[in-house]
């Protein structure tokens, strides 16, 4: 064995060694940056693909993600706070839309204990009421499930806001919007209202013709009642009444005139 064989020998060698040094020292940083991954994060269920607003939550619809500690919001399901078929999950019902990828939070997610589906969609102490509408009322068919809008009562010669930023809970025997989000004409909408809201647009239905307008999801104006009197809510304030309509007249057997107040003389 020559000297240059040798020497070409311990360089590969040398090489070698140092090479797999190398890999054990990249393959030890890669576990120990994982390791520190896991202390800082924790699993929480977020949405798997789309989960509509009132449509019931299935298997398919979650999934574990890991979330860094730090930022998981209070109220967000974690593996720790459920079993791990998700039972704490599945099957309730969704009370907004929910996009892939998306943190679910408890308050948004409500237990389907029995009946329709818009049952669980009520707040407590709130009602659903439904209002006959047609292409015109309704906005031609633009207010979809979720949406909120004001209510405009005619009566006579008067025209006011009865109530503002009116929750829509369904559209016909719609709760959701899931598969079209276009105009769709309905016939009824499915009002949140409180039980107080819900004796005054009673009695507005009865006494004159209701109008809905649109509202921007983003405009956060406070809710308010109109100014109507009904026999359930004297407290409320009354409309001032138009006043009456004078008018004087000569009669063709008399010198003086005569007034006539309306339809009275």
């Amino acid at each position: 064995m020559n000297s240059r064989f040798l020497i070409m020998l311990i360089i590969a060698l040398t090489l070698a060694a140092g090479a797999a040094w190398i890999a054990n020292s990249w393959v030890e940083s890669q576990t120990s940056r994982q390791a520190n991954v896991e202390q800082n994060t924790i699993p929480v269920y977020v949405a798997a693909n789309y989960i509509p607003y009132a449509g019931h939550i299935d298997q398919t619809q979650i999934k574990l993600v890991d979330w860094p500690k730090d930022m998981v919001p209070k109220e967000a399901f974690t593996q720790a706070d459920t079993a791990s078929d998700a039972q704490a999950i599945v099957g309730k019902i969704a009370q907004r839309e929910f996009y892939p990828g998306e943190i679910l939070l408890k308050p948004q997610i409500k237990n389907h204990v029995g009946g329709s589906s818009l049952s669980a969609l009520i707040p407590e102490g709130m009602r659903a009421i439904s209002v006959r509408v047609d292409d015109v009322v309704g906005v031609a068919g633009f207010i979809l499930p979720g949406n909120k809008a004001d209510i405009i009562v005619s009566r006579g010669e008067e025209t006011f806001t009865l109530l503002k930023n009116i929750k829509i809970l369904a559209i016909d025997q719609q709760a959701s919007t899931e598969g079209d989000k276009n105009a769709i004409v309905v016939r009824a909408l499915t009002l949140e209202v409180t039980p107080k809201q819900a004796e005054i647009l009673v009695n507005a239905m009865r006494t004159g013709a209701l109008q809905f307008t649109l509202r921007n999801p983003m405009d956060s104006s406070e809710a308010s009642t109109a100014v109507v009197s009904t026999p359930t809510s004297p407290d409320t304030k009354k409309i001032q009444p138009r006043a009456p309509l004078t008018v004087k007249i000569l009669p063709w057997t008399s010198q003086s005139f005569k007034e006539c107040k309306d339809n009275s003389c």
